[in-house]
């Protein structure tokens, strides 16, 4: 199976290390997430899982995004799948706060619905988002995902409800680039 996967501008690998991976989420929790609220610290969970692959385990896994033109490590492009595989799995990415907006997310998300569809006998690969990230609703469109359905109240963030967009492509759009 291969774990590292280049585009254009970026690169999808593999965490070097327990330490690289729990920098980047030390950095999430200090920045913050104005959309979906605190973000929680990496546990024991995490570190165990981590250990096998630097991926975490089959069914769920997070790429480092790094850019190619500089090595820097950029984001997170995270996966996971409720049913071992068999028919969905549900992406997520995170870019750096001062790189928001110049396509980096986009990139990723293409990256890995390619690696996910080319990997795993998958029917769909989904993402959500609070129906207010306008930002995060045009990457996942963007990528080729299409808009499935709306649900208001789904999500309490700082105290307060919000609705949650939900995108998905499958297969075969995918396969026809009719995704988007």
């Amino acid at each position: 199976m291969q774990l590292i996967v280049n585009g254009e501008r970026i690169r999808l690998r593999p965490y070097r290390d327990y330490g690289e991976y729990r920098a980047w989420r030390q950095l999430e929790q200090k920045e913050g997430n104005p959309f979906w609220g605190p973000i929680n610290p990496p546990g024991m969970r995490d570190r165990q899982a981590f250990a096998g692959s630097g991926l975490f385990m089959d069914e769920r896994g997070c790429f480092a995004i790094e850019e190619l033109a500089t090595g820097r490590h950029i984001g997170n492009e995270y996966y996971e799948s409720t049913d071992g595989f068999r028919m969905s799995a549900t992406l997520g990415t995170r870019i750096h706060p001062e790189l928001r907006g110049r396509g980096y997310g986009v990139e990723a998300k293409r990256l890995v619905i390619g690696w996910l569809f080319g990997n795993h006998p998958l029917g769909t690969v989904r993402g959500d988002t609070l129906d207010s990230h306008r930002a995060a609703r045009r990457s996942m469109e963007l990528s080729g995902m299409q808009l499935r359905g709306l649900k208001p109240c789904e999500f309490c963030s700082r105290g307060n409800w919000h609705g949650v967009a939900y995108y998905a492509i499958t297969r075969q759009e995918w396969n026809q680039g009719t995704g988007s």
